[in-house]
């Protein structure tokens, strides 16, 4: 396979991974809570 087609396939699944994964939080965001939850539990 061509690297530079494989650089531009993985940049482009990033880029849907990433604007799926955005969509998700706002849909829950009981997750974000939970994560917020977390991080101060840590410190």
């Amino acid at each position: 396979m061509d690297f530079v087609l494989l650089c531009g396939l993985m940049f482009g699944l990033t880029i849907t991974a990433t604007s799926i994964y955005d969509a998700w939080k706002t849909d829950l965001p009981w997750m974000g809570w939970d994560l917020r939850r977390r991080q101060r539990a840590q410190r």
